[in-house]
């Protein structure tokens, strides 16, 4: 693994483990965080995942996938994102105002983009 601008990168199937478990839980009621987008879109779908060392007991109990990775690749910031094709991906921040700044900016996109369409 390798942190590059905010990125959390694995290699090949560890990235598609990490992915999925990213969209797992990121349809948990417990860490289910803002969403907006719609992934018709050009910022597609997009949603807040923040992950705290409090919550890691219950991931690692009800998510078998989350024993591949170490608790400070799981814990922190992510922005899960999903496009028109159904692929999914994700960036890590390091602090939540970054997290929130690059919701916002997705957001601003979104309503953009929606503004446009209304105007078709």
């Amino acid at each position: 693994m390798t942190d590059n601008n905010d990125q959390v990168n694995f290699e090949g199937d560890e990235q598609v483990v990490f992915e999925n478990l990213l969209r797992a839980l990121s349809l948990d009621p417990f860490l289910k965080g803002a969403e907006s987008g719609d992934v018709e879109s050009p910022a597609g779908f997009f949603q807040k995942l923040v992950i705290l060392d409090s919550d890691l007991e219950t991931i690692r109990r009800e998510y078998p996938d989350a024993e591949y990775f170490e608790d400070q690749e799981l814990v922190g910031y992510f922005l899960y994102r999903q496009d028109n094709f159904g692929f999914a991906y994700h960036e890590k921040y390091e602090t939540g105002e970054k997290l929130h700044a690059a919701f916002d900016k997705l957001e601003k996109r979104y309503a953009e983009w929606l503004d446009e369409s209304e105007d078709d």
